[in-house]
């Protein structure tokens, strides 16, 4: 099993690990797939307390999806969650929730948050990126958030994914992380068939010093998400973005 990777970041351990998240086409409309495929589980309380899973609903459906707390690991708090944009999309700001805590999608062990606003992030030579911040109405404490970088890494560097995606059609998901390929700024590559799959969406990508460069935003679209698709991981370059200082 790879090793968790971290990096000490002023003086204290932060988790290398935190991208993840993708679905398998749009998070109301895919089937429920396994989670990352080929990567291996993480414990949120042990290595990955920045990730955050999350849950929208409306009338005809519910969605879920990945996300990641971001700002200076030192402080141990952060109001920013970063996701994808299609992750709330088609839902009203006040039916979506935030849950900090555990390994499942749901888990709200570290609490439960609501959304004040967000700011959806442009490219910076034009258009609009599936990406968003989304600021809470209260700060998640009690856990290490990810720091962030537009630098972005070589092409044909090893990246980490992270994400609560599901593992079955009853809809049961999982804290997983895989380490892949950083073929451009659009595309990951598996070396080993690595996917990520329905729920995955909106997780982190991170670089080898732990610190998020991009977030999940395309994946397979195979209903069991199994090693080997056709369809590599897809994410949105945070360098590429007109994302604020934190």
């Amino acid at each position: 099993m790879p090793t968790v990777f971290r990096k000490k970041v002023a003086g204290i351990v932060v988790p290398a690990v935190g991208a993840a998240a993708l679905m398998c086409s749009s998070l109301a409309s895919a089937p429920p797939a396994a989670a990352i495929a080929g990567g291996y589980d993480l414990d949120w309380s042990a290595n990955a307390s920045g990730m955050v899973s999350l849950q929208a609903w409306k009338a005809d459906t519910t969605g879920q999806c990945s996300g990641a707390a971001l700002g200076d690991p030192s402080r141990r708090r952060s109001s920013r969650v970063l996701t994808a944009w299609h992750c709330i999309r088609d839902y009203d700001l006040a039916n979506v929730r935030v849950f900090s805590g555990g390994n499942r999608n749901g888990d709200g062990n570290n609490g439960v948050y609501t959304v004040d606003s967000y700011q959806r992030l442009n490219y910076a030579q034009g258009g609009e990126a599936d990406a968003v911040i989304l600021n809470l109405k209260t700060e998640i404490t009690n856990m290490q958030p990810f720091p962030w970088t537009r630098t972005l890494p070589p092409d044909g560097s090893r990246v980490h994914m992270d994400g609560y995606g599901m593992i079955n059609t009853q809809g049961d998901s999982k804290l997983k992380q895989a380490e892949v390929i950083k073929t451009n700024d659009e595309k990951l590559s598996g070396p080993n068939g690595e996917r990520a799959c329905s729920g995955d969406s909106g997780g982190p990508v991170l670089d080898s010093n732990g610190f998020v460069f991009g977030v999940l935003s395309k994946g397979s679209d195979k209903p069991n998400c199994y090693v080997g698709s056709p369809y590599p991981p897809e994410y949105v370059a945070l360098g590429r973005t007109d994302i604020s200082p934190m």
